[in-house]
C-alpha cells in the first residue's frame, strides 16, 4: 500500500485508539476484540433506534424496508467481527446504512482524512461505459495509451460493473438501480478508501477510442489531498454543474436560468435566488426558457412557487400545486424519541401563538397519543394522515409550456424533485439532460450520536402518501444528453440544437 499510506493509516489508527479506551466497557480487551465491541455496539444502536423510531420497519407499503433492517444486520455483525481498525467500522457502518437504498438515511463521522491514494486515474461512467476522464501528468508519463476517452474494460480481471456494484456501492451512500447513482459513485471506483473489505487492484486492461488493441497497464498508487480529489471525482460524474444564480441569453429569444441550489442558508444563495425571482416576468418574453438545475442537491421547496409563479402565473401555478401536493398526506412513526426530539428541538424555534408552534404541539400531542394507544403511524392533526380525495381534473394547458425545458443532472434531488414535480406537471415542458436523482419517501430527519463517538447518525421520523414520485423513482428525461461534456458551453450548444 506504500509508506505514505501506512503513516496516514497509522495516524488515524492512534484516534481510533483513544477512542476505544473513551467508549469501550471493557478496558482488558485487546485492540482487535474493543474494535469489533464499538462496531458492533454502533450497528446494534442503528438497528433499535430505526426499529423503534422510523416508519420504513413499520410501513405495510414497503416489506422490504423491514427485511434489511433485520438481514442486512446480521450481514453487517458477521463482518464486524473481522474489524481490527477504525477503517473497518467506518465501512460496517457504511455497508449497513447504504443497504437501506434510503437517500434520508445515513452516518458520517465526525472527522475526515485530509487525502488518499489513487493511481492517476479519475473515470466516468457514460452509456455503460468506464472511460478515462482525468489523467495526472506523471500518470500519462509513465503510461502510453493512459489518455481521456480510453475505455477501462476490467481491472485485475474483475468486471467494471462487479466492481462498482461490489466495492463501492455496496459501502457509499447511493441505489444501485438508479442510473444517476451510478454515474456519481462511478468516479470512486479507482480511489483507495481505506475500506479493509475491498483491495484496490494492480493491474488495468484499458482501450483507446477508436482502437481495438488492449492494452494492460501497471497501477502506480499515490496520495492526493481529499479536496483535489473531490473536485476530480464530481466533474467526472456531471461536470462542475453551475456556480451561480444567472439569467444568460446564449442565442436570439433564448433565456437560460442557472439555479445551483435552493438552499437559502448557504453564502449568498438566498441573495441569488431573489435575483432569479426578480427576474422572471421578463423570462417569459423568450421564445425558449431553460431552467438549469444541474448539480442542484435541494435546499428549501418554497423557492419553485416564487420562480415559477411570476412566469405561469399565480392562479395558473395554485392549480398545478394543488393538483400535484393536494392528495398527499404524511403519516409520522409515533416514538417517545420522536415526540421528544420535535419538543426539544423543533418547537423552540417557533414564537409561543404562531401557527407553527400551534401545528407543532399537535404533532407532539399525536405522537405520544399514538405511542399510548399502541398505533405506530399517525396524523399530526384530525384530519391528517387519512387519505385525501384525489382530484381527477387534469391540469389545464399552459401555451407557454411548449417553449420550457428543464435541465438535470443526477444531482437533482429533495427539493430539486420537488421543483421537477410542479415543472413537469405542467403539460407541454419538456426534460432534457439526464434522469435525476430519487429519494425515498422518507423525509423529516433527526439524529443520534453513536456509542463509539466516531459519528452521528440520520433517520426519516415520517414517511409520504400519494407522492407524485414513487419510492426511489427518478424523473426520465424526454431530451436525453449521451454526450461526455457536461459544461455548460457543450449543453447549450447540444441543447438549443435539439430543442428548437
Amino acid at each position: 500500500m506504500g509508506s505514505i499510506c501506512r503513516l496516514v493509516t497509522r495516524g488515524l489508527l492512534s484516534l481510533g485508539l483513544l477512542l476505544a479506551f473513551w467508549t469501550s466497557s471493557a478496558p482488558a480487551q485487546t485492540t482487535a476484540e474493543a474494535w469489533v465491541t464499538l462496531t458492533r455496539a454502533d450497528l446494534t444502536s442503528m438497528h433499535e433506534t430505526l426499529l423503534k423510531n422510523h416508519p420504513g420497519p413499520v410501513d405495510p407499503l414497503n416489506p422490504g424496508y423491514r427485511r434489511w433492517l433485520d438481514d442486512g444486520y446480521r450481514e453487517a455483525l458477521a463482518l464486524a467481527d473481522s474489524v481490527k481498525n477504525l477503517d473497518g467500522l467506518m465501512a460496517v457502518l457504511s455497508f449497513y446504512t447504504s443497504g437501506f437504498d434510503d437517500g434520508h438515511l445515513a452516518w458520517g463521522p465526525v472527522f475526515s482524512r485530509t487525502g488518499s491514494l489513487w493511481p492517476g486515474v479519475i473515470v466516468s461512467l457514460r452509456d455503460g461505459r468506464f472511460l478515462v476522464n482525468h489523467v495526472a501528468p506523471w500518470a500519462a508519463a509513465e503510461t502510453e495509451g493512459l489518455v481521456p476517452g480510453a475505455e477501462v474494460l476490467a481491472c485485475d480481471g474483475r468486471d467494471m460493473h462487479d466492481r462498482l456494484v461490489d466495492d463501492v456501492m455496496k459501502f457509499q451512500q447511493g441505489i444501485p438501480s438508479l442510473e444517476a447513482s451510478r454515474v456519481r459513485l462511478a468516479p470512486r471506483i479507482l480511489i483507495e478508501d481505506y475500506n479493509p473489505f475491498v483491495d484496490h487492484p494492480d493491474t488495468c486492461r484499458i482501450r483507446e477510442a477508436g482502437s481495438a488493441e488492449v492494452q494492460e497497464i501497471d497501477l502506480d498508487w499515490r496520495w492526493i489531498v481529499r479536496g483535489r480529489l473531490d473536485s476530480l471525482v464530481a466533474a467526472a460524474a456531471y461536470g462542475s454543474g453551475v456556480d451561480d444564480y444567472r439569467i444568460l441569453h446564449p442565442a436570439d429569444d433564448v433565456a437560460w436560468i442557472t439555479i445551483p441550489s435552493f438552499n437559502e442558508t448557504v453564502g449568498d444563495n438566498r441573495s441569488g435566488l431573489e435575483r432569479i425571482v426578480a427576474g422572471m416576468p421578463e423570462v417569459r418574453r423568450a421564445g425558449l426558457i431553460v431552467f438549469d438545475v444541474r448539480g442542484n442537491g435541494g435546499g428549501s421547496s418554497a423557492w419553485a412557487h416564487r420562480i415559477l409563479a411570476p412566469v405561469f402565473g399565480e392562479e395558473y401555478m395554485d392549480e398545478v400545486e394543488t393538483k400535484v401536493e393536494g392528495h398527499e398526506y404524511v403519516e409520522w412513526r409515533a416514538s417517545e424519541g420522536n415526540a421528544d426530539f420535535v419538543e426539544q428541538n423543533t418547537l423552540p424555534r417557533y414564537e409561543p401563538g404562531s401557527e407553527g408552534y400551534d401545528w407543532l404541539t399537535r404533532l407532539i400531542a399525536t405522537l405520544r397519543e399514538g405511542v399510548e394507544s399502541g398505533q405506530e403511524l399517525v396524523g399530526s392533526t384530525s384530519d391528517e394522515g387519512s387519505q385525501p380525495e384525489e382530484s381527477t381534473a387534469a391540469i389545464t394547458g399552459q401555451p407557454l409550456a411548449e417553449r420550457v425545458i428543464l435541465l438535470t443532472d443526477g444531482w437533482c434531488a429533495s427539493a430539486c424533485l420537488d421543483f421537477a414535480d410542479l415543472l413537469l406537471a405542467i403539460p407541454g415542458v419538456r426534460h432534457a439532460g439526464s434522469p435525476t436523482y430519487a429519494d425515498a419517501v422518507y423525509i423529516d430527519n433527526r439524529g443520534i450520536f453513536l456509542p463509539s463517538r466516531v459519528g452521528w447518525f440520520t433517520f426519516s421520523m415520517k414517511v409520504y402518501r400519494n407522492r407524485p414520485r414513487g419510492q426511489n423513482e427518478p424523473y426520465e428525461p424526454d431530451l436525453e444528453y449521451t454526450g461526455e461534456d457536461w459544461e455548460l458551453g457543450a449543453l447549450q450548444e447540444w441543447l438549443l440544437r435539439v430543442a428548437r
